[in-house]
């Protein structure tokens, strides 16, 4: 694989972390985040397998620059990491509570409609 990159910059990038390669006893030791537009970062940081093992098959919202080889491959120099859930999920922020059964809207009734409906 050529690394010939063109300038770095800044990504956020939002996908589910798979490897891309095994060592000789099976475990991955290269990740890749894949995103839901199709496209692999491949994760180009050392340590790779202890760093993103807990988060093999999970999605995930990484930050960090984003490298392109003249081949168009992506490689994502990782900075920062966050669990969103699984694939398919909807993001842990967005899932209701189990005591949120219902929405609560404030409501104003006039007190001369009030009155009427009683």
């Amino acid at each position: 694989m050529k690394h010939s990159f063109v300038p770095k910059s800044f990504s956020k990038v939002v996908g589910a972390v798979s490897p891309i390669e095994w060592d000789k006893s099976g475990k991955p030791k290269k990740f890749t985040i894949f995103t839901e537009w199709g496209e692999d970062y491949i994760i180009i940081n050392k340590n790779q397998d202890s760093m993103l093992k807990p988060y093999l098959n999970r999605v995930v919202e990484a930050y960090g620059h984003v490298h392109k080889n003249d081949d168009g491959d992506k490689f994502l120099s990782l900075k920062k990491l966050n669990l969103l859930g699984f694939p398919g999920s909807t993001p842990a922020e967005n899932q209701p509570h189990i005591n949120d059964l219902y929405e609560e809207y404030a409501l104003h009734i006039p007190h001369d409609e009030f009155s009427r409906a009683v």
